[in-house]
C-alpha cells in the first residue's frame, strides 16, 4: 500500500510516497481503508521536528476516514464494511490504517468522509461568536472593545510564540489562558509573579486529554457531528488534493494560503 512517510525532518519536501506493507489487524483494532485524511498544525510540528517522533521513516498523520476491512479479535465496536472517522491515530496519511477499535467514530448517513476527516479534531477544539484576524488587528484591542473593555475569560491559544502574551492580556481579572498548540513555535517564558495583581492563570491543554476515555470521545464526537447534520455547525473545505500531492498540501496548510480545512484524498 501506498503512505506518505518522512524519512527525515524538515520542510515540505521531505514528505514522499512510499509503498509498504499494510497492516493486519492485532487484537482490540480494525483496518480501516482511508478515504480522507485531514491535515491539522500537528503534522506539521512533527514533520519539522518540534514534535518528537519515536523513528523514522514515519507515516504522517494523525486524523482520517474510511471503511472498516478488516476486525481483529475482542472487537465490538466495529464491523466491516462500517463507515467511521477518528483522530490522535499516527500513520494516517495511508491507504490502510490500522486504528484501535476504541477510538473509532462512527459516520451516519448524513456524513461523507470529506465531514468525516474534516470534522474530528476542529469541530471538538473550537468555535467563535467574533473573529478577529490577528496578523492584521491588535486582537487585545478587539477583544477589549466588544468585552466593553474587561476582557474575555478564557484564551484558547493554539498559535504560541506570536501570540500567548497578548492572550494574557487579553483575559480579564482572574482570567485564564491555556496555551495548545505553538504553529509560531514555543511561547516565551512568563514569570509566574506577574500573574499575581492580575490574579491570572496559565494551564496547557490537548484534545487527546480530554477524549481519554471512549465515553468521552463519543459524547464530544457525536455533539459535533450532530450539529453539524443540523446545520448549526457549517464546515469549510478549502481544498481536497490527492495523497500524491501531500506536501503541496503541507505548503498551504503553513503557509495560511488555505483558508479552511486541507483533505487528502486516498480514493
Amino acid at each position: 500500500m501506498k503512505a506518505a512517510r518522512i524519512h527525515r525532518q524538515g520542510e515540505p519536501e521531505v514528505l514522499q510516497l512510499d509503498e509498504v506493507p499494510r497492516p493486519v489487524a492485532v487484537e482490540g483494532q480494525v483496518v480501516v481503508r482511508v478515504r480522507r485524511a485531514g491535515l491539522n498544525f500537528v503534522d506539521v510540528y512533527h514533520r519539522r521536528g518540534q514534535y518528537p517522533l519515536p523513528s523514522v521513516p514515519w507515516t504522517l498523520g494523525l486524523e482520517a476516514a474510511g471503511v472498516v476491512e478488516e476486525v481483529g479479535r475482542e472487537v465490538s465496536e466495529a464491523r466491516v464494511g462500517d463507515r467511521v472517522a477518528w483522530n490522535g491515530v499516527p500513520g494516517s496519511y495511508a491507504e490502510y490504517v490500522a486504528v484501535p477499535a476504541d477510538r473509532l467514530i462512527p459516520l451516519s448517513e448524513g456524513v461523507d468522509f470529506d465531514a468525516g476527516a474534516a470534522l474530528p479534531l476542529q469541530g471538538m477544539t473550537a468555535g467563535a461568536d467574533h473573529v478577529i484576524l490577528y496578523t492584521q488587528q491588535d486582537f487585545v484591542e478587539e477583544v477589549k472593545r466588544v468585552t466593553d473593555g474587561l476582557g474575555v475569560d478564557v484564551v484558547l491559544d493554539s498559535v504560541g510564540k506570536d501570540t500567548f502574551a497578548k492572550s494574557l492580556q487579553a483575559t480579564r481579572v482572574r482570567g485564564q489562558a491555556i496555551i495548545f498548540g505553538s504553529a509560531s513555535g514555543p511561547a516565551d517564558p512568563i514569570s509566574p509573579n506577574s500573574l499575581q495583581n492580575p490574579s491570572k492563570t496559565i494551564s496547557g491543554g490537548s484534545l487527546a486529554f480530554f477524549t481519554a476515555t471512549r465515553q468521552e470521545l463519543l459524547e464530544r464526537a457525536n455533539a459535533v457531528f450532530g450539529w453539524y447534520e443540523q446545520g448549526k455547525l457549517r464546515l469549510r473545505i478549502d481544498r481536497v488534493l490527492p495523497l500524491a500531492k501531500v506536501a503541496e498540501a503541507h505548503r498551504a496548510l503553513e503557509s495560511r494560503e488555505a483558508a479552511g480545512k486541507v483533505l487528502l484524498a486516498v480514493d
